[in-house]
């Protein structure tokens, strides 16, 4: 599941836009991926897929997943990098026995050329590159590599062929430098990349603002009583 949501559909079967050109998301659909995780399990039960996954989940929604989960994910693939190094939901996903991929590990936008930004990305960071240049790699090789040590999968985009020899050349970090690059969020805080903003037109991972995933929690803690899709 490429995500907790749902967008609105609009003519010819494309998304609908909003009138600020932002996609729209279809609230009543979004709040029912446990419709859609049940029917993913049934391709298991059938034998058309042995192994069912999600990506986007913040801990609140895979928690609530799991609580009614037949079958748990074998992954979750989420936005993870330097600056947005999510400690919490990696850790519940290890507790899980969820592997972790991480898209957009060098904390670039998925496609540059098209959302492009001025905004400090970490492989311009200074500091990643003197901690890089210091244990001999590039700031994407030891980006990378911080990310492997945690156990995660990394998916690193690139069309040049020297980065993905560099990219392929991995070696252990240092134990100083992991700690290095995992305060680095700490200082700078943690953010997302420059696009997500501006491409939806509400808030789409539900970091402590999305009040459907409040909902969910209450009634988890037994505070809501659920709904009948649940």
């Amino acid at each position: 599941m490429h995500s907790p949501y749902a967008l609105c559909k609009g003519s010819k079967g494309k998304p609908r836009l909003s009138y600020d050109w932002k996609l729209m998301l279809d609230q009543g659909r979004s709040r029912a991926y446990l419709d859609t995780w049940r029917a993913m399990e049934r391709l298991v039960d059938t034998g058309k897929t042995k192994h069912i996954g999600v990506a986007n989940f913040n801990a609140r929604k895979l928690r609530c997943l799991l609580e009614r989960a037949r079958i748990k994910p074998a992954v979750n693939e989420i936005e993870l990098h330097p600056y947005l190094p999510q400690t919490e939901l990696l850790e519940m996903c290890r507790e899980a026995g969820i592997h972790v991929i991480a898209h957009q590990p060098l904390g670039g936008p998925i496609v540059y050329p098209v959302f492009p930004t001025d905004d400090d990305r970490p492989l311009e960071n200074p500091e990643i590159e003197k901690l890089a240049n210091r244990n001999r790699r590039t700031s994407a090789q030891l980006i990378l590599a911080w990310l492997t040590e945690q156990g995660v999968t990394v998916v690193p985009r690139t069309t040049r062929v020297i980065h993905l020899y560099e990219n392929s050349q991995l070696k252990r970090v240092p134990s100083a430098a992991m700690a290095a690059m995992s305060s680095l969020s700490r200082s700078k805080g943690a953010r997302r990349v420059p696009w997500i903003d501006e491409y939806f037109e509400s808030q789409v991972f539900g970091d402590g603002k999305d009040p459907w995933t409040t909902r969910i929690e209450m009634m988890l803690e037994g505070r809501m009583p659920p709904p009948e899709y649940l």
